[in-house]
């Protein structure tokens, strides 16, 4: 595989990289390089960028268009004269963005964490589990095809998020868009989430069957809940799922 820098402001915060075997592209965070929010849109910002690059003929050539782009705010940029680097594999790849990081322990069903302690605790604030956005334990971050979503609201009623899931299987993504108006409180419900629907993808259920596996989850501080009498809608995209949540 191979891969390049991505930096915002000057500062590193990534490397996409794509795969010489498969058609396979992605961008790896450097978690300790931004707080949760600002790392979690560059990732959504460039699964949508290699979303559109995997319809090109030659996924390489079209990542290589980006070197040199003007910065985007949330993606930062690849800079002018970098070159692809290659690397023995993804997890080689994610170790060198990430020396010694583990992953966090994934919450329950129940709401608690396996040791007992509740979600809420210290471990839920730590980085969001987006080591690239195109990994094999995960759904994919976003899709330009039609999505089903429900909402997620805190205890006192507010609108945290939309959860949401591909219509099409084989298109396999799922995710959380945050509603801004949350603010925090919606980046912490998000990483709870995410660890959630990653343990169905591990469990490999479709995108759709994970979505109406999170009714049942209770109620809880950090995730909300989705109400019981919610009914999943309908977005053209994940994109337009997302900016919805900016309104």
């Amino acid at each position: 595989m191979r891969y390049l820098p991505v930096e915002l402001n000057g500062k590193p915060i990534g490397y996409v990289y794509v795969s010489t075997r498969t058609r396979r592209a992605s961008f790896v965070r450097i978690l300790s390089s931004q707080d949760n929010t600002a790392g979690f849109e560059a990732a959504m910002k460039w699964s949508e960028r290699l979303e559109r690059a995997r319809r090109k003929p030659y996924l390489d050539k079209a990542v290589a268009e980006w070197i040199g782009a003007p910065q985007d705010e949330k993606a930062g940029r690849i800079p002018e004269g970098a070159r692809f680097t290659t690397a023995e594999s993804v997890e080689a790849l994610t170790r060198l963005a990430n020396p010694g990081y583990s992953k966090p322990p994934l919450p329950s069903a129940s709401g608690y964490l396996p040791d007992g302690a509740p979600v809420d605790r210290p471990a839920t604030a730590a980085p969001l589990d987006t080591w690239r956005t195109d990994d094999p334990d995960t759904y994919r971050m976003a899709t330009d095809k039609p999505v089903l979503y429900l909402p997620v609201r805190a205890a006192d009623g507010t609108l945290l998020g939309h959860l949401w899931a591909s219509q099409a299987d084989e298109d396999n993504a799922a995710g959380f868009a945050r509603d801004t108006r949350a603010d925090a409180a919606a980046s912490r419900a998000a990483g709870v989430w995410l660890d959630r629907l990653n343990a169905y993808r591990r469990q490999g259920l479709a995108p759709r069957e994970a979505l109406q596996r999170v009714r049942a989850y209770p109620a809880d501080p950090v995730a909300g809940a989705v109400p019981q009498d919610a009914r999943a809608k309908e977005a053209g995209s994940s994109k337009e799922l997302r900016l919805l949540g900016r309104r």
